[in-house]
């Protein structure tokens, strides 16, 4: 089973170390490549741990395109999603890629986005 597991890559607290460990621990057995929207503290140490990491980049749009184009062209099983802007990308992807997504709320959303609009 291939599992892709999306996350916005910019994560530096509890959400890092729950999918570095998840993912750690679960590439043993599988294949369950990272995918972040964007480059950030838990991509590079993704890379430090020599996990599979790939970092979809440009706007919102772009990364949904992208990540449609590699989950139908790698055959995914499963996209696990983590956090708000990962959850909305496999929401609106579920339905054209026929896949079924899963979301894991680790967050609090009234605190993950203070400061910034």
């Amino acid at each position: 089973m291939k599992v892709f597991h999306l996350i916005s890559g910019g994560d530096a607290g509890g959400a890092k170390t729950h999918v570095l460990s998840l993912l750690r621990e679960l590439n043993r057995t599988a294949e369950t490549p990272l995918l972040t929207l964007g480059d950030g503290p838990l991509a590079r140490e993704a890379r430090e741990m020599h996990l599979p990491c790939r970092v979809l980049r440009g706007g919102f749009a772009a990364c949904l395109m992208q990540l449609g184009r590699i989950a139908a062209e790698e055959s995914a099983d499963l996209l696990h999603c983590h956090g708000a802007r990962a959850n909305l990308t496999g929401a609106l992807l579920r339905a054209r890629l026929s896949l079924p997504v899963i979301s894991t709320v680790h967050s609090d959303w009234r605190l993950d986005y203070m400061g910034r609009p």
